[in-house]
């Protein structure tokens, strides 16, 4: 009996003693270390009580690898030694307490969403010694008022101080080339940009939302004007453009309501929908007769909902979306010169029947005459090389049309839904023909390639001409050597016939494949081609492959490793997105950094 009480004391003080042991070495936290490389903090029990904690990395270390702090709240300081090069993507991300941070005179890189929503940063020094920093690198930094950037910064990429609501004036390194997409989005506390001359290129929404700005000086390189560059900064009052620019993006400067100086060079050819739509500017300029707002060469806005429009013999930009709508126009005149037609000039114009396009129409934009359903005939101007998205979608009444031999691209639902179309014939500069470009065309039965594109996409489904396509013994079809779509989605190996050069979209999604050999001669793979297919586990892509779609991958639960060959040029955003099971991927350096990998993913560099 006694003895029985003596095995159970022991086993209860055994209990203790490896509870007070690891009480003991998980009371406070500490760096796991792996060669040289923060692999991640420990949180300690000690940690989340508290918001003062500082840490020091090692003397030695020179990468700070992804997530390795992420949501560190308590962290208030840390110092990183002057051996440190790297720091990975998101490796600080949400340490909402951290007031303080040292970036080494040693460090190179900056991921992407390295310090996202890290609110309590008030001044960052970036070192000279840094080449590159990473998108959203510091997106909802909201009190961040200081940042100070090194002349070796080339590149500002997309949303690096998106939503840094106090971020005051700063300087702009001049040897930047380029700024993002929403990169100083919603930086409301700022008031004067300058924007050293080596910039070329300004993304999308820039800028969105700035209301304090009051002063932009804009580059004499600069081409473009983006979507959404300037929406909404309400306190601007003038712009100057230079002679380059060429074209003035969709909402450019909507909604600027204090912007009356504006100079419109002769240099724009291009402008989109409501540009300047909400501006002091646009609302003194005076209305013709016909209800018009033009300003030198540009048409910029048309009030009036008329059967008959004729445009001012000087006119040669139709700026984007200004016929849109009207509902009882029947017929447009366009004088000769007119050279650009805005994106959804004359969407949903249902009853517009008539509209003499000239010849010197070079660009013709998104959209233009989408739901155009009384639009009967239509002359494509020889010299236009690209048909966008959209550009005659549900022209329901168009029976024929002849693209022109300078034509190279065919865009997205381009003519999607013109039912009584029944043939067509894709000029030999064709070098891509996009997703749905030809789809529901209910009477399509002849298609007549008169050469090889780059890219067919599910750019037929629902037409004669798609449905009389017999697959291949794989269950596959193919439109020459484009492979469209596996109609027997049970395959489990598929071998892809010689000669193919790309894969449409969603070719093989939601399928039961289990191993894929590819083509040799593969150049394109379209946007989610594997999306879902769940017993995938392994793909090696072939050398000279170029083209990788956004989300190609996706929901691939059981992929564990994939190659991707050094010749891909182009990767789209998250072709790994919920691919949970990804442990291994071979990649080169510079496409590996334009992937959003989760922490557990061993890359492997090509040489």
């Amino acid at each position: 009996m006694k003895q029985k009480y003596k095995i159970r004391w022991i086993m209860i003080a055994g209990i203790i003693i490896i509870v007070i042991s690891y009480i003991l070495l998980n009371l406070k936290g500490h760096i796991v270390i792996r060669g040289s490389k923060v692999i991640r903090y420990k949180v300690g029990l000690l940690d989340k009580s508290k918001k003062d904690v500082i840490v020091s990395i090692p003397e030695g270390t020179t990468e700070i690898m992804d997530y390795a702090f992420y949501g560190c709240k308590f962290i208030e300081q840390v110092y990183i030694p002057e051996s440190v090069k790297m720091i990975h993507k998101k490796a600080f991300t949400n340490c909402t307490n951290l007031k303080e941070i040292n970036l080494p005179k040693s460090l190179e890189k900056v991921g992407s969403g390295a310090f996202s929503g890290c609110t309590g940063l008030e001044v960052v020094n970036i070192p000279e010694s840094v080449e590159y920093l990473g998108e959203s690198a510091f997106s909802y930094c909201s009190n961040l008022k200081e940042i100070s950037l090194p002349r070796s910064l080339k590149e500002i990429r997309e949303l690096t101080f998106y939503g840094c609501k106090n971020l005051k004036n700063t300087d702009l390194p001049a040897n930047i080339t380029s700024i993002g997409v929403a990169a100083f989005c919603r930086c409301s506390s700022m008031e004067v940009v300058k924007l050293p001359s080596s910039i070329t290129d300004i993304g999308a929404a820039t800028f969105y939302g700035c209301s304090g700005l009051r002063e932009v000086i804009l580059p004499d390189n600069l081409k473009n004007i983006e979507n959404e560059t300037f929406y909404e900064c309400t306190n601007l009052s003038s712009i100057h453009l230079s002679d380059n620019v060429e074209r003035i993006g969709h909402n450019a400067f909507a909604g600027c309501s204090k912007l009356s100086e504006i100079n419109i060079p002769d240099s724009i050819a291009q402008v989109g929908v409501t540009c300047l739509e909400g501006t002091k500017w646009l609302k003194e300029i005076p209305m013709d007769s016909n209800g018009l707002k033009c300003y030198k060469h540009i048409l910029f806005k048309a009030t009036y909902n008329t059967e008959e429009i004729d445009i001012p013999p000087d006119i040669t930009v139709i700026a984007g979306g200004i016929f849109r709508g009207h509902d009882k126009l029947k017929r447009v005149v366009l004088p000769e010169g007119v050279k650009s037609i805005g994106d959804y000039s004359f969407g949903n114009c249902i009853y517009l029947e008539n509209i003499v396009i000239p010849e010197t129409v070079e660009y013709i934009g998104m959209g233009a005459f989408s739901n155009c359903k009384s639009l009967s005939e239509f002359s494509i101007p020889k010299y236009l090389t690209g048909i966008n998205n959209n550009t005659f979608e549900n022209c329901e009444k168009l029976e024929a049309v002849e693209l022109p031999k300078e034509l190279e691209y065919i865009g997205e639902d381009a003519f999607k839904g013109c039912i009584l179309l029944k043939n067509i014939i894709i000029p030999k500069k064709v070098e891509k023909i996009d997703d749905g470009a030809f789809d529901f065309c209910e009477n399509l039965e002849e298609v007549v390639f008169e050469s090889d594109p780059l890219y067919v996409g599910n750019s037929f489904y629902n037409t004669i001409f798609y449905d009389n396509i017999k697959e291949d013994e794989d269950g596959c079809k193919y439109i020459g050597t484009h492979l469209i779509e596996i109609v027997d989605n049970k395959k489990q190996c598929i071998v892809i016939k010689e000669g193919t050069v790309s894969i449409a979209r969603n070719a093989f999604s939601v399928g039961d494949i289990r191993k894929v050999v590819f083509s040799k001669e593969l150049k394109v793979i379209g946007e989610s081609a594997f999306g879902s297919c769940h017993k995938l586990k392994e793909i090696e892509l072939p050398e000279g492959l170029l083209h990788i779609d956004r989300l190609c991958f996706e929901s691939c639960e059981n992929l564990n490793r994939v190659y991707i060959p050094k010749s891909v040029e182009y990767i789209g955003d998250s072709i790994f997105f919920h691919s949970v099971n990804l442990k291994e991927v071979t990649v080169s350096k510079d496409i590996a950094d334009k992937i959003d990998f989760d922490g557990h993913v061993k890359v492997r560099y090509i040489e």
